[in-house]
């Protein structure tokens, strides 16, 4: 995180939710290798999370981008 996010709260709660989320998906794509070819249930499941979370962290960037240009930080 740079020096202009640790005084803009907003930017920094966008950033670190961005974080969380690209954390949340490196471990729920774990478990998706892991049901590959197994289990054909879990695997659906665990893919339909993988797609609410790539959705979700789009829309925190999508957020992040719009509060940038608005406010230059």
């Amino acid at each position: 995180m740079d020096l202009t996010a640790c005084y803009c709260p907003t930017r920094r709660n966008l950033e670190e939710r961005g974080w969380i989320l690209v954390s949340h998906l490196s471990r729920v794509s774990a478990g998706l290798l892991r049901y590959a070819g197994v289990d054909p249930k879990a695997f659906n499941v665990t893919s339909t999370e993988c797609s609410c979370i790539r959705n979700e962290l789009a829309a925190t960037h999508r957020l992040l981008s719009k509060h940038r240009e608005q406010h230059g930080c």
